[in-house]
C-alpha cells in the first residue's frame, strides 16, 4: 500500500460504531473523528468494537476524517495433529 508524503499517522480508540461501517474514534488528545475502513478491509469491520485503539492514516488537508489501517490479516496457523 502506498502512502502520501502528507498522510498524517495516529492511534485513537473507537468510541461508537455507525452505520456504514463507519466509526466515531477519540484521539490521545481528546478530538473526536469519523473513520472508515478501506475496500478491502471492509470485511474485517466485525474486528473493531468500541473501546479498541486502531491506527489512522489522516490526510493533512482534512483532519476530521480518518481511514482505519489494520494491520494485514494473519494467516490461520496449520492444525497440528
Amino acid at each position: 500500500m502506498l502512502v502520501n508524503d502528507d498522510t498524517i499517522r495516529v492511534t485513537g480508540q473507537v468510541e461508537e460504531i455507525l452505520p456504514g461501517p463507519v466509526f466515531r474514534v477519540r484521539l490521545a488528545n481528546g478530538f473526536t473523528l469519523f473513520a472508515h475502513l478501506s475496500g478491502r478491509q471492509k470485511s474485517r469491520a466485525g474486528e473493531v468494537t468500541v473501546g479498541i485503539e486502531v491506527p489512522l492514516e489522516l490526510s493533512a488537508y482534512d483532519l476530521s476524517r480518518g481511514r482505519i489501517a489494520l494491520p494485514p490479516a494473519q494467516p490461520p496457523s496449520p492444525a497440528h495433529d
